[in-house]
C-alpha cells in the first residue's frame, strides 16, 4: 500500500463561506506542523505542481487539518488572493 496525494485550489468570496469548510473561524494560525509541510512538499513533487518557493509563503497562513483513518486533508487560506489550497494525503 502506498500513499496518494492530491491538490485543489479554490477561489471564493470570503463573504460567502460562513458555515462551510472554507469558514476560517476554526482554522489555526501560526506555522504549519512539520508533518503537514512534508505532505505539501510531497504533493508538489508527486503532482509536479512546480510551486516551489511559492509554497513557503503558505506555511504561516490560517490552516485546518482534517485527519481520519483514510488520510489527511490540509486546507490553507490565502486571504491575499481569496484562495484556499487543499492538500490531501490518502493512505
Amino acid at each position: 500500500m502506498g500513499t496518494d496525494t492530491g491538490y485543489v485550489k479554490v477561489a471564493a468570496d470570503p463573504e460567502q463561506v460562513d458555515g462551510t469548510i472554507l469558514d476560517g473561524r476554526d482554522y489555526s494560525s501560526g506555522q504549519l506542523p512539520q508533518e503537514n509541510i512534508r505532505i505539501i512538499k510531497e504533493a508538489d513533487a508527486t503532482l509536479r505542481l512546480n510551486r516551489g518557493t511559492q509554497l513557503d509563503a503558505l506555511y504561516d497562513r490560517p490552516h485546518k487539518e482534517i485527519t481520519n483513518e483514510g488520510g489527511t486533508l490540509i486546507i490553507i487560506h490565502d486571504a491575499d488572493s481569496s484562495e484556499w489550497h487543499f492538500f490531501e494525503c490518502l493512505v
